[in-house]
């Protein structure tokens, strides 16, 4: 993979963590997925949310034909590093998505000191430093998620993946999949990226039956689960007035006894 020091000076850079050749004290594995794997960490007596990255592989489609350098354009650590820089340079750094505080690579010291010295090929040592933020998805956040999504529209970003377990409060913290203008010409379409915040203007109150009291349901959205939640509720409240009323003493039953009282 390209180093990114090498990159044109003339368009906006991520710049290198400042405590890149520090310490890392591990706490927690945050997560892990296609992409690589999360921590939080502590560098520094600061604590953060640190990403390293897989060994990439071009895994696109092969018809598309697209030269090498296109090809690494495709990479989630790029996706990243590309999309936070123009955060950055828009002044956005930690308003949009979480705050990003630059890319490093690690040293072997620094990847034994997360487990990882076994696993060392897998990975390509790259890593992204961001805030660590507790703090989890809730219906109240999104609101300020809708309002937010401007600011990827103005910073001529495409995202792709964005659902709950993509965010921590209001923040987006996964970018790997947020494509950044210029892009490669074959996977970019203005029409397209328009279509998709257009998309996500109509129906991004639909997460209203993902997240419920602050824990992730569901990591899709889609209108047949929003009515299977409302059969599931109708049907609760049937079966429950059938039970209060076999829980009724029975009238002809009540007479009786009384009868025989008399």
């Amino acid at each position: 993979m390209d180093h990114p020091e090498r990159k044109r000076k003339t368009k906006p850079q991520l710049r290198r963590f400042l405590h890149h050749d520090k310490k890392i004290k591990l706490r927690e594995l945050l997560g892990e997925g296609g992409e690589g794997v999360v921590y939080r960490v502590e560098i520094e007596g600061e604590t953060y949310a640190l990403k390293l990255f897989e060994r990439w592989v071009y895994r696109g489609r092969k018809s598309l034909g697209l030269h090498e350098k296109n090809q690494i354009m495709t990479a989630s650590f790029v996706h990243e590093c590309r999309a936070f820089a123009r955060l950055d340079s828009m002044g956005e750094n930690g308003t949009w998505a979480v705050k990003c505080h630059g890319w490093m690579k690690l040293s072997h010291d620094q990847i034994k000191s997360l487990g990882l010295w076994k696993l060392r090929h897998e990975y390509d040592h790259w890593a992204i430093v961001k805030d660590y933020i507790a703090e989890e998805l809730t219906l109240g956040h999104i609101p300020e998620i809708r309002r937010k999504m401007e600011i990827a529209r103005k910073a001529l970003l495409w995202p792709s993946d964005i659902g709950p377990p993509n965010y921590r409060g209001s923040f987006l913290v996964d970018l790997g999949r947020v494509r950044t203008y210029p892009y490669v010409r074959r996977l970019w379409s203005d029409t397209s990226r328009r279509e998709w915040f257009a998309h996500f203007d109509k129906y991004g109150t639909s997460w209203d039956i993902s997240v419920r009291d602050g824990s992730i349901i569901e990591t899709s959205v889609n209108e047949r689960l929003k009515e299977y939640i409302a059969e599931a509720a109708e049907m609760r409240k049937k079966r429950q007035e059938e039970l209060n009323q076999r829980r009724k003493p029975d009238a002809t039953t009540n007479e009786h006894i009384s009868d025989k009282a008399m």
